[in-house]
């Protein structure tokens, strides 16, 4: 800190105290202004690394969803490799999906293009026996309606698809 300015000797000038005393505001003001400065940019730094945070967290769910279908992806193809037999195959298919999709029913059904139905080869959820005698004659329900068109059908809710028959197994 700067010593009072004498004028004469144990005399302090007014004057000169007052500019000493003005700069040393100003000092302060400077250094206040340049704290908050740099709190500003402190505060934008955590805002963007908060960002990034949410960033790196989405992408590492990403990843562990993509790893997790690798996984799948390889454990299901290592399978199929190890049996010729379709049915088997599908039923194991058929297995996965069920517990990856986690959904109550689910069923493999095949076009036999002589009667013009489909008959279920494999199923989850419903009596197999009651599934593989059931046939459902292209162009009814959902999966009729598949098999005619050609085109795929999503059905969030079954309860709530008018194409959806009430007499599937």
């Amino acid at each position: 800190m700067e010593e009072p300015l004498e004028a004469e000797e144990g005399k302090i000038d007014p004057q000169r105290e007052m500019e000493r005393l003005r700069r040393l505001v100003e000092e302060k003001d400077t250094m206040l202004r340049q704290q908050e400065d740099a709190l500003g940019r402190l505060r934008l730094m955590m805002e963007e690394l908060e960002e990034k945070s949410r960033q790196l967290d989405e992408a590492r769910e990403r990843l562990h969803r993509e790893i997790t279908r690798a996984s799948l992806f390889t454990e299901i193809s290592t399978q199929l490799s190890m049996s010729r037999n379709l049915e088997k195959n599908l039923e194991y298919l058929l297995g996965r999906l069920h517990a990856l999709m986690d959904v109550e029913k689910s069923s493999v059904m095949l076009l036999d293009s002589s009667k013009q139905e489909l008959r279920i080869i494999a199923a989850r959820g419903v009596s197999l026996e009651k599934a593989r005698a059931f046939r459902l004659p292209v162009g009814e329900g959902v999966a009729g309606w598949v098999a005619d068109t050609g085109r795929r059908l999503i059905v969030p809710n079954t309860h709530k698809e008018p194409l959806y028959t009430r007499t599937n197994p």
